[in-house]
């Protein structure tokens, strides 16, 4: 019920959306019994921590956005119950608490563009275009220099993908400055950062 109250408070309405993937996961046709870990843990480990899954879910937003670059608001309106459906059905069998499931859904939305009712923080940093192989150690020292850092999480399955979230917003806009200036580099490569706005945009643009 927490979850279902922070999503709906958050995202503008998700009324209908949550209300289906509270009834599939209660009902578990999504989910059978011989396999349900790796759409539970969305193809983190068993062991992975909140942030962590918090990470592959972005990253599966963030490639969905690039695959559908035009989609209608339908389309992601369709693609987020997707998402709903599987964070649901990961809070009920006990793999997330509700406050992660309930941010990460309100991320997501931003990240879709779909349009919010309370205002996303902005301390957190989306970053892409990693090395494959690279190493969550590497990345948190490559942005620590811009402030303290609450949490940082590599996606699943080395897709060179992560998120990093500062205990200020002032440190992702320090890193954002930066990034707009020049290039932030990890590992030799240069990445490319995007953060959610108060407003729900996501803000990631270079000055031409």
């Amino acid at each position: 019920e927490k979850m279902r109250s922070d999503v709906e408070d958050n995202v503008f309405g998700f009324e209908a959306l949550m209300s289906e993937a509270v009834t599939r996961a209660l009902m578990g046709d999504d989910f059978p019994e011989q396999e349900p870990a790796d759409r539970l843990y969305w193809g983190c480990a068993t062991t992975a921590t909140g942030v962590e899954i918090e990470a592959s879910v972005l990253w599966e937003v963030n490639e969905w956005l690039f695959q559908n670059e035009h989609a209608a608001v339908d389309q992601k309106k369709m693609f987020a119950q997707d998402i709903l459906n599987r964070m649901v059905a990961s809070v009920r069998y006990g793999v997330l608490p509700a406050s992660d499931a309930s941010r990460t859904i309100h991320e997501s939305a931003a990240l879709l563009g779909l349009p919010l009712s309370h205002a996303l923080p902005t301390s957190t940093l989306i970053i892409s275009g990693m090395m494959k192989t690279g190493r969550l150690e590497t990345m948190r020292a490559a942005l620590g220099i811009y402030g303290d850092i609450d949490t940082a999480a590599l996606a699943s399955r080395e897709r060179g993908f992560g998120i990093l979230r500062y205990r200020s917003s002032k440190s992702a806009d320090r890193a954002m400055r930066r990034y707009r200036k020049g290039e932030v580099v990890i590992e030799n490569v240069a990445v490319q950062i995007k953060v959610l706005t108060r407003s729900g945009q996501v803000d990631g643009r270079k000055p031409r």
